[in-house]
């Protein structure tokens, strides 16, 4: 199976598209609301840091919006017993790790693969995986449980759909493709405009409060190969109660000014060209900076820089089968690095930044407890060295995903604002949370 997200589209899990003359419709007798007699949609997610949740949350929004009743519920809590009386099962799943399902669901997986074949026969169902393309086994937990349902006999209403980490736009259109196949009459979506531009956006997603760097000491002594660092930020929007044991602080990072420079030389790109990002204008230099991911090397990027620089060997290696030798290229190189030894032709400006991901924020584990620091969140980090990586952006032992931690470590040195949220992490310390009903 291909890696068909590095052309700037999710992964099709069996090869359809989204087109409404495309969508697989499923079998099954007719009532009232539309293809579902029952008129009842299980939506069941599997989560590690909250994405999975928000997509069927969403999914389960306009599916009662629509006529029918929906009961999401995250695996951690489900029984797989519970399928044996449900009609239709939704499902969105994260992978984490080296391919695993998210801790609290894995419970839910083992029990399907050892499920008896064919005891689903009477299930039709849809999958949405979430993952991160950098990865080697990208989506895997998706994979793994289209392929135990498949096994079970379950039948599929739509291919399984991939998603990178820019999720929101190819989940939005799965969910209105699955709308539209249990409907079984095309639907329009009535989502409400969001914010334009990347920070009213990103102000929207993780409902940003401000904090302040109040204390940051090195714990480590003289000769340490870590400079491990205690971190507090005073966060006065903090509400009581704001977080939990197993939560975490996501901080939102920046990336740094000479590696801007450095993609801008490499590229022979200008500056100040003017680009577009989410409906709004603004200097390229700028976006590079604030919003987009310009060291992690993609499957998209890959593609798109062999074609842009002719070079045939990239997009092999971008579209290859086998994922060693692609994570292998890009675990090991920065996108300067493959911008300078695979040069190209200077860029539109717009061209170059779709072919880059969102800079993604930093989840950092929560070290302290608000009855003994109200209103401050405690954390400890071990920012990466970083004059080594900073040489020349193409070593080996400096991965592209540790920019964040650098970017961290430099927050310590300047105590100014910095926007942050709360996210709730499934950890193995967190209890498990109650189903939620629509």
């Amino acid at each position: 199976m291909t890696l068909s997200e590095s052309t700037f589209e999710p992964q099709r899990g069996q090869g359809d598209t989204l087109g409404e003359s495309h969508v697989a419709y499923a079998n099954g007798g007719q009532s009232s609301v539309g293809n579902v007699p029952s008129g009842h949609v299980t939506i069941l997610f599997a989560t590690e840091t909250g994405a999975s949740e928000e997509v069927a949350n969403a999914l389960g929004k306009v599916i009662d919006q629509n006529g029918l009743t929906s009961r999401v519920m995250d695996m951690a809590d489900a029984d797989i017993s519970e399928l044996g009386e449900t009609e239709i099962a939704l499902f969105v799943a994260s992978t984490t790790g080296d391919g695993d399902a998210p801790y609290a669901a894995e419970s839910f997986f083992a029990a399907l693969g050892a499920a008896e074949a064919g005891s689903l026969g009477h299930l039709r169902y849809a999958v949405l995986a979430l993952g991160d393309s950098t990865y080697e086994h990208f989506c895997a937990a998706g994979r793994r449980l289209d392929t135990s349902l498949a096994a079970l006999g379950a039948k599929r209403i739509l291919d399984r759909i991939d998603c990178d980490i820019d999720y929101e736009e190819p989940a939005a259109e799965w969910r209105a493709a699955i709308l539209q196949a249990i409907l079984q009459k095309p639907v329009a979506l009535q989502d409400a405009l969001g914010p334009s531009g990347p920070a009213a956006a990103r102000r929207e997603k993780y409902r940003l409060i401000e904090g302040v760097v109040v204390d940051s000491r090195v714990l480590t002594g003289p000769g340490s190969s870590k400079a491990t660092r205690h971190l507090a930020l005073e966060l006065p929007e903090l509400a009581d109660a704001a977080y939990e044991p197993g939560d975490a602080l996501g901080v939102i990072v920046e990336n740094d000014p000479a590696l801007v420079d450095a993609v801008l030389e490499a590229g022979g790109l200008d500056a100040k060209a003017i680009v577009t990002l989410k409906g709004e204008s603004l200097p390229l230099d700028e976006a590079l900076r604030l919003y987009l991911d310009i060291a992690a090397v993609t499957p998209r990027f890959l593609e798109a820089w062999g074609a842009a620089s002719h070079n045939d060997m990239l997009a092999g290696v971008a579209l290859a089968p086998d994922a060693g030798e692609r994570t292998a290229l890009m675990r090991n190189h920065h996108i300067v690095d493959i911008m300078r030894r695979y040069p190209a032709a200077p860029l539109d400006a717009q061209i170059f930044v779709e072919m880059l991901r969102p800079l993604q924020p930093r989840l950092y584990s929560i070290a302290s407890s608000l009855k003994a620091s109200p209103r401050q969140v405690h954390l400890t980090i071990a920012p990466v060295a970083e004059q080594k990586c900073l040489k020349r952006y193409s070593s080996t032992k400096c991965r592209p995903r540790s920019y964040g931690s650098r970017s961290i470590g430099r927050i310590a040195a300047t105590p100014r604002m910095r926007p942050c949220f709360m996210s709730s992490i499934r950890l193995s310390m967190r209890q498990p949370e109650t189903t939620r009903s629509r």
